[in-house]
Order: C-alpha cells, then structure tokens, then sequence
C-alpha cells in the first residue's frame, strides 16, 4: 500500500491531531493537579517539607526526611499525621498510578536492621505506601514502589545540607 493514498494520509493526520489533543489535555489535567497539591501542601512547602515539581507528564510530591522518618529508621513520625492526611486526601482525589520512591544519601548506614540503602529505601516507600493503602483508603492496584538507595540524588552528596535533601520520599503520580 502506497504511503501516498489519500485514505492513509488522511487517517494518520487525524490520528497525529487526536494526539496533539490528548497531550494537551494531559498536560492541563497535570497543571490543575500541581495546584491543587500546592494549594493544599503550602505550609508544608513554605516549611521547606515537601516539594512538588512535575517531569514526563507525572506530579511529584518530594518530602523530606525530616518530615516523615527519623534517620536510619522506616517507621513514620507522629507528627507526619496532619501531612499524611494531607497526602492521603491528595491522592485520593487526584486519580492515575502511583509509585512511592524511596531515596537515601550516600553515608554509612548504622542500623541492625538495614544493611544497605536499597533496604532502608525499600522499607521506607513500603511503610508509606501500607499507611496509604490502610489509612488512606488507595486502592493497592494503584501503587507500586521504588527503592533508588542512594543512586538518584538531587544533588551532589558534598555536605550534610545536601544529604539532608537527598534523604527523601517521593510520591509520583502517573497522569
């Protein structure tokens, strides 16, 4: 079949247009999103908590360490309650799949219990993704988890600021 048949040139145009439109619509949907998070997590933005940022047509909230865990521990802080709330209110409104990541710095791990950062990273996003599937009423089918150790980080481990925002848990939203 000649490329050049008029039938063909004019379906492929008219696929090529129906994507331009879904992308277009992704990329509201996920600006809508973003303001939405933002609206809803700015006291915890302003505290220098949590970041959301987007990348590949996915929203994601960043939150630091020192908002949800101790260092070196996966179970979550008490005082995560009002965020968790807040999180778990955010995706259950906000529909698509969600990964749960969990990053770490480069240092040393001390811990009996983690012997390497893909453990500590691994327990963390499992521990967060269990509290959202119970308390936060998300469906399991919708999560997945990461664990990324210390092979992804946000900046260069030079210092302790830096490790510090690389001990994070992100929350990426699939749109």
């Amino acid at each position: 079949v000649s490329l050049q048949d008029p039938q063909l040139q004019a379906i492929r145009k008219k696929m090529e247009k129906n994507n331009r439109i879904a992308l277009i619509e992704k990329q509201k949907k996920l600006e809508r999103n973003v303001k939405k998070v933002y609206k809803k997590l700015s006291k915890e933005i302003k505290a220098g908590q949590v970041e959301i940022t987007h990348k590949d047509q996915n929203l994601i909230i960043r939150i630091a360490e020192n908002a949800t865990f101790s260092k070196n521990k996966a179970k979550l802080h008490p005082n995560f309650n009002k965020m968790f709330d807040k999180v778990a209110d955010i995706l259950h409104d906000i529909k698509g799949d969600i990964a749960i990541a969990g990053h770490t710095d480069d240092k040393k791990i001390v811990s009996r219990k983690f012997k390497t950062h893909w453990d500590l990273s691994a327990a963390r996003a499992l521990t967060l993704s269990q509290a959202l599937m119970k308390k936060g009423d998300i469906d399991p089918e919708r999560i997945t988890i990461q664990a990324h150790g210390s092979t992804k980080p946000i900046v260069v481990n030079n210092s302790e600021i830096n490790r510090r925002k690389n001990r994070r848990v992100e929350i990426i939203i699939k749109h």
